[in-house]
């Protein structure tokens, strides 16, 4: 079982998302715990997928229950990256009944967000097999994008930029401001010689357009290197399906 390298995800990027998801959720308190669930309860129990993918988001998870009870005791099954069928366990959990009840549907929610993610984008790189790098984009849930890109490293991608000042990405409004392909890529050559710059299409038909215009003398920076046209838009169908096969339970 082949499982995609990556770097672990460092717990300071996601403490404070966890902790305003709870806050989200949790808000006054858990009414129906507080009113149904005797004081003292002891309880254990599991996450079992509902179906087959590939994880993401374990650390994430685990840490929702211990925001609530630092006592609530999580036993890691499985690892982010591998590929599990449905009905595996990926983490146990024991302690107090109502501290993890009270955390169990963000614990849920994030899990079953990052493991679709990785999900969809390893379904990408074994199409590809081996032919294309499939990267992430900017169009992440604003305050999530450090784990969202996490996932998509998980599941075999690659990380395009984090934020605006990772490089020069010209969108088609950067085109119809500037007036077209090569005022804009000409004005960012001027300006920045140093950063990648790169174009954005959202149609296959785009590409031969840009390449045309590339292989008619594209400038070249200090680095001896053309511009390139990178990928953008929304995603295929595909993330439908997996969104919706990909279960957390």
């Amino acid at each position: 079982m082949s499982v995609a390298t990556f770097a672990s995800l460092d717990p300071a990027s996601y403490r404070e998302i966890v902790r305003r998801a709870l806050a989200e959720d949790v808000r006054w308190g858990d009414i129906t715990t507080e009113v149904v669930i005797p004081t003292g309860l002891q309880t254990a129990g599991a996450l079992v997928l509902g179906a087959r993918c590939v994880l993401a988001g374990l650390d994430v998870a685990a840490e929702c229950f211990r925001q609530v009870d630092p006592h609530v005791g999580v036993e890691m099954v499985r690892r982010d990256g591998e590929r599990c069928e449905a009905g595996a366990e990926v983490v146990r959990v024991s302690g107090s009944a109502a501290a993890v009840l009270t955390a169990e549907r963000t614990a849920v929610n994030f899990l079953r967000r990052l493991t679709t993610l990785a999900t969809l984008t390893r379904q990408l790189v074994d199409a590809g097999r081996g032919r294309v790098t499939v990267r992430d984009t900017g169009n992440t849930t604003p305050t999530l994008r450090a784990i969202e890109q996490y996932a998509v490293r998980v599941g075999g991608g690659v990380s395009h930029r984090i934020g605006l000042d990772d490089g020069v990405l010209i969108s088609q409004n950067h085109v119809r401001l500037a007036g077209s392909v090569r005022a804009a890529v000409e004005r960012a050559r001027r300006t920045n010689t140093e950063m990648p710059i790169e174009v954005v299409i959202c149609a296959i038909d785009e590409i031969e357009a840009r390449d045309r215009w590339w292989r008619g003398g594209a400038p070249r920076g200090r680095s001896g290197r053309r511009s390139r046209t990178g990928g953008g838009g929304p995603l295929p169908g595909p993330r439908q399906s997996v969104a919706g096969g990909t279960g957390v339970r």
